[in-house]
């Protein structure tokens, strides 16, 4: 009786094997049949969130759910956008997917979603429950991302730094006849490439292709570089007419007569400039070898000063506009290269200027 039963007990088993095993190829089969036809799809309940909404790939063949995927891709590239805005200076630009090196996850999604193509490959019985059983499936949800490139970033930056930064002009005067010019100068421009790859990549990690979000802005600021300007004032000396004028503002405000340098030790000409303002100066003598051998070494404020009152250097050497104890000798040449003012016309003018005023002497 035992022996019976388990013979019995093992025909069955036999039965069962054999079952199994045909099911199991017919399975097989039909699955590799319907790969040939493309009729494998993907799981239900598989999604991509895509531009702020949800794209089913369940039901699809892989060809299919990869050109979904590809177009949820694309337009999720198109859309993104980048201003850059210089918060200084209100330069803008626009920075596309191209230009940040936007990578995103496209081909994982495809190959995510796949590995739940039916029936699940290498698992006979999740495949069995599946399709004999009406097991339903985990849902699974796949996100698309995306990564900005930090080279490319990179250089964009260098780009808008090198095209954005300029040194500073300052302002530059010249004589043009007898009037003096100035021509302005301009501010320049200091952008740190840094600076715009970071507010880039700050904006970039913002960028969010699942939700939709694809739009940023990337603030940063350059500094301005002030320029030197420069007053349009001056004194304009004309040795032939042995006279100087005042400029003030760019405005030829009042002229002084004056005395020039003799021929043999004439004014100089070029352009110079203020250097001293003296009140109450102390001759020295600048020739104790020369021209000025029988004249003692200097002499002190006073009535006998041959400098008078006030005394005005300038940047030639040994130069100067001053008062004058022979003020009869104004308006001809007759000083040692210096220029000689009556004493009422020094005084004004020695009030009017600044050390560093142009003078230009012709």
């Amino acid at each position: 009786m035992r022996g019976k039963t388990g013979r019995v007990a093992a025909y069955v088993l036999l039965v069962a094997l054999v079952a199994v095993v045909a099911l199991a190829g017919r399975m097989a089969l039909e699955t590799s049949r319907a790969a040939e036809r493309g009729a494998v799809t993907v799981r239900p309940g598989v999604i991509l969130q895509a531009g702020g909404r949800a794209v089913p790939l369940g039901g699809l063949s892989r060809e299919s759910m990869a050109a979904a995927v590809a177009t949820s891709s694309s337009e999720a590239s198109a859309a993104v956008l980048v201003t850059v805005r210089d918060s200084v200076s209100g330069q803008e630009a626009t920075l596309t997917a191209a230009a940040l090196g936007w990578q995103d996850n496209a081909t994982e999604v495809v190959e995510a979603a796949w590995s739940h193509g039916r029936p699940a490959a290498g698992d006979f019985w999740q495949a069995f429950r599946e399709r004999y059983m009406d097991e339903v499936p985990q849902p699974l949800s796949l996100s698309l991302a995306a990564t900005c490139s930090p080279e490319a970033i990179a250089a964009f930056a260098e780009r808008v730094a090198a095209e954005s930064s300029e040194a500073p002009k300052d302002a530059s005067r010249h004589l043009e006849g007898r009037t003096p010019v100035v021509v302005p100068g301009s501010d320049g421009y200091s952008l740190e490439a840094s600076a715009v790859a970071s507010a880039i990549l700050e904006a970039a990690a913002s960028l969010d292709p699942a939700s939709g979000g694809l739009e940023a802005t990337a603030s940063y600021a350059g500094e301005v570089l002030p320029h030197n300007a420069l007053p349009n004032d001056a004194l304009v000396v004309d040795r032939v007419s042995r006279t100087v004028a005042l400029w003030l503002d760019g405005k030829r405000v009042r002229s002084y007569d004056i005395a020039v340098g003799t021929a043999a030790y004439p004014t100089p000409a070029g352009d110079w400039e203020v250097t001293l303002l003296r009140r109450n100066p102390t001759w020295v003598n600048p020739a104790p070898n020369g021209w000025g051998s029988d004249m003692p070494a200097s002499i002190p404020p006073g009535p006998d000063n041959p400098l008078g009152v006030r005394a005005i250097n300038i940047s030639a050497p040994g130069i100067r506009f001053h008062g004058t104890t022979a003020e009869n000798t104004v308006g001809t040449a007759a000083s040692h290269g210096c220029m000689r003012m009556r004493k009422p016309d020094i005084l004004d003018l020695f009030e009017r200027v600044y050390v560093g005023m142009p003078v230009y002497v012709r």
